[in-house]
């Protein structure tokens, strides 16, 4: 039985979908920022402050009659002072047919409540 399988036809780190032609890459990281004293910024005196991010990139790729196609997604949670979380945000999305985009979304204005 096949649980996953290794996708080497565009590059590596993708593997396929179970029961399809299609592979999936899944990438991301997780940050931490953390300082005491002054904002570098403002001169004002905080104390203790963090900041925390978290990144998420899928990228499924398949072979068709058209070319390649990609489907890019990108999605970004944040938060800061230890209770002030960000509403998560979907930075990127991107559907490209071959050598051409067939859509792209690139907002900070998609949000998900």
């Amino acid at each position: 039985m096949d649980y996953v399988r290794v996708c080497d036809a565009f590059g590596t780190g993708y593997f396929y979908i179970p029961g399809t032609e299609t592979c999936l890459k899944i990438g991301g990281y997780v940050r931490f920022d953390s300082n005491y004293g002054e904002d570098p910024y403002s001169g004002e005196s905080n104390g203790w402050d963090a900041f925390t991010r978290g990144t998420i990139t899928l990228d499924a790729r398949s072979d068709s009659e058209f070319g390649t196609w990609q489907r890019h997604w990108r999605h970004r949670s944040s938060s800061a002072q230890f209770l002030s979380r960000q509403p998560p945000e979907i930075v990127s999305a991107s559907v490209n047919a071959g050598a051409d985009f067939v859509y792209r979304s690139q907002s900070s204005q998609s949000r998900i409540s």
